[in-house]
């Protein structure tokens, strides 16, 4: 079942090319790319990694195949390529940028300083990282610390728009209107921003994954969309590249600091292979499960609404469902035995979608995601300016998550989304 799982996605991922063969950096495309490797990985076993079982590559197969059929579904709806591209102006709102830069990196810094002193007092990295990610109410010293209103603007407003700041400076960077200041000035700010954030955090490696992909991505949009001139192609690629190469630095010196420098090939290799294992592991229990009929997959959308009644005493309101699947969301962080080792979190999108509706659930929601998906791609492409590329930069990260998880899950992820279309404003409008 799992060469049949692997043949599946490839197939999928040259369809999807042939279909979207204008448009190259088409998340539906990267999604198929993506199980390819994750099922390839999961197939060859290295690190007596534990064989997961057949019926999880067909549900894998399952949400692949359902995804591309949502994908090909909007692609070939009648009257839809007669949409007709509207142009307009988008700006940013820069003051309220810069005022929420500057708090956002005057926090970073408190926050390093706070990480720092704990590890220089003998707190181990690992468990720093903990306390950072477990959730509110958790007793630690780096919650402890803050109160209620903190907490809330951290999560509502510096953490969307941290995730903001990388693509507006990588489209930034390669905009040939904007000034030598600017450009560069965010260049360097969006640098200080990650590596801040990436102590402050305890050395988080998708941080530094998210930064070189805006910067990559931004490059490759400019060339595609003829934005870059011959004469300034070589020296922005050579400056992207400085970027990138940045970042993959710093992603190196990170793993090997936290792993040593005999594991780097190790954790790369398990981090993309175990989703199958690790859902394996899951499923048995995920088939005893209470279906939460969507409350689980979109939890993202509605959690903070619940979690509000219940902090202000009106549990009366929350329906029991909710903690059914609050529960499910901190049961996915549990650790298992996977063979090379122990593993968690990373469950895969079908861990959310089984336990809302079984296999049907399964077949409905990933087809749904590869049409929305697809529709929203197709029409951000239409105009790549920047608020439509850092749009598509978040819909890209969270195609890149689905080997982890699915991001409506996130309520952050909403969040961020939010936030970009209010950060970005059209300012003209043209037919």
């Amino acid at each position: 079942m799992g060469i049949t799982a692997l043949c599946t996605c490839i197939i999928c991922l040259v369809a999807s090319l042939l279909l979207f063969r204008n448009r190259p950096f088409s998340p539906v495309s990267f999604f198929f790319a993506l199980w390819s490797l994750v099922v390839f990985l999961s197939l060859i076993g290295l690190y007596d990694m534990k064989e997961p079982s057949g019926e999880v590559y067909f549900l894998l197969m399952l949400m692949v195949v359902c995804f591309f059929a949502g994908s090909v579904a909007y692609e070939r709806m009648p009257g839809r390529k007669e949409d007709k591209s509207i142009v307009g102006k988008v700006c940013v709102r820069w003051k309220v940028f810069y005022i929420l830069l500057v708090m956002l990196v005057l926090v970073e810094i408190f926050d390093a300083a706070f990480m720092l002193s704990h590890c220089l007092n003998g707190t181990q990295v690992t468990e720093y990282r903990n306390w950072v990610y477990e959730p509110w109410g958790s007793r630690n010293p780096v919650l402890d610390r803050r109160s209620l209103v903190e907490e809330a603007f951290r999560t509502l407003v510096l953490s969307p728009f941290g995730a903001l700041v990388h693509p507006t400076a990588a489209y930034i960077f390669f905009d040939r209107n904007e000034t030598r200041r600017r450009r560069y000035g965010l260049c360097g700010i969006s640098l200080l921003h990650l590596v801040l954030g990436n102590i402050s955090s305890g050395g988080g490696r998708l941080a530094l994954i998210y930064y070189i992909g805006c910067f990559l991505l931004a490059f490759l949009v400019f060339l595609q969309e003829k934005k870059i001139t011959e004469s300034d192609k070589k020296k922005y690629g050579i400056l992207a590249g400085f970027a990138i190469l940045a970042g993959m630095g710093m992603l190196l010196a990170n793993t090997i600091a936290r792993s040593g420098t005999g594991m780097l090939l190790k954790h790369a290799y398990t981090y993309f292979a175990m989703p199958p294992t690790l859902l394996s592991e899951w499923l048995p229990t995920l088939k005893e499960a209470t279906h939460t009929y969507g409350m689980l997959t979109f939890f993202g959308v509605h959690s903070y609404f619940f979690r509000t009644l219940h902090m202000i005493g009106l549990d009366s309101l929350v329906p029991d469902i909710y903690y059914e699947a609050y529960r499910h969301v901190l049961n996915a962080n549990e650790f298992y035995e996977l063979g090379f080792g122990t593993g968690n979190a990373f469950v895969t999108p079908v861990y959310y979608l089984f336990i809302d509706g079984g296999y049907l659930f399964v077949c409905i929601v990933s087809a749904g995601f590869g049409g929305v998906i697809a529709a929203l791609y197709h029409r951000l492409a239409r105009e790549m300016n920047i608020r439509n590329f850092t749009l598509y930069i978040i819909m890209m990260y969270g195609v890149f998550v689905s080997f982890m998880r699915v991001s409506t899950v996130i309520p952050g992820y909403w969040i961020e989304i939010i936030a970009a279309l209010l950060l970005y404003k059209k300012v003209r409008k043209e037919t």
